[in-house]
């Protein structure tokens, strides 16, 4: 299910722009901010493994928790939208209870189950390069996935307690680890085309500079990537972006 941005960067320069259809807008309740990421909890860990967009399947569960294992003394984040195609009753809860037992944040998707913010859809926030039909077939799979969370209210619960973002002490090294973007849990400026479009990313290095986005942001957009920041006498390690395709 992943999206790539089209190389035109008009197209790309309207991500952010208000949408209100279900399954492109982003709610208001979505957004945190830059600044909160400076105060959110830190784990500590020699070896930090961050699963973006799991997506329900027990099969690359069951892979991933046993490469975790195999790493003795390694940490596991699942770093939201860790549900989507579990619309199977056994496999909800099965994919739900054990990334409960590690540490999580919560995507749109846990958000939408948990905690739904009326006319959202999926809450995917979608941009308009994303066609309708993939909008609506989004929405159609929410509204499944919904039927099947209702039967575990205890667990939905539990999705909605989970943080929008986290931070990380790797060796000294700090992160942050975000689903969507520095301001919201379903933005899209970390996709690959922002972060290549030097009006759109302008102000990004500058909220790294000041401290506001720690030096090294990890999120489930797009695909996997490094971003070392431009030069300029920055003292902070690069910004390193991983993004699991959806």
């Amino acid at each position: 299910m992943a999206h790539r941005s089209p190389e035109n960067p008009s197209l790309a320069s309207r991500m952010a722009e208000h949408d209100a259809r279900p399954g492109r807008s982003c709610p208001i309740s979505y957004r945190y901010g830059t600044e909160a990421l400076k105060r959110c909890a830190e784990i500590e860990a020699d070896t930090l493994y961050i699963a973006g967009g799991l997506y329900g399947n027990p099969f690359a569960l069951d892979a991933l928790l046993d490469l975790v294992a195999s790493d003795p003394g390694a940490q596991l984040v699942f770093n939201g939208d860790f549900n989507w195609f579990d619309i199977d009753p056994a496999d909800f809860r099965r994919v739900n209870e054990a990334v409960l037992a590690h540490h999580a944040t919560r995507g749109n998707v846990e958000t939408e189950l948990a905690r739904p913010a009326g006319g959202a859809g999926c809450g995917c926030g979608y941009p308009d390069w994303v066609g309708d039909a993939e909008v609506e077939r989004s929405n159609r799979i929410m509204e499944r996935l919904r039927e099947t969370a209702a039967r575990y209210p205890d667990l939905t619960s539990r999705l909605g307690a989970l943080p929008a973002y986290l931070a990380a002490r790797i060796r000294g090294v700090r992160i942050g680890i975000v689903h969507g973007d520095g301001e919201s849990l379903a933005g899209w400026g970390f996709a690959h085309d922002r972060l290549d479009d030097p009006v759109a990313d302008r102000h990004q290095p500058s909220r790294v500079r000041r401290g506001v986005l720690p030096p090294r942001a990890i999120t489930d957009r797009d695909l996997p990537r490094w971003d070392p920041h431009p030069a300029g006498g920055f003292q902070d390690p690069p910004f390193l972006v991983l993004r699991p395709g959806r």
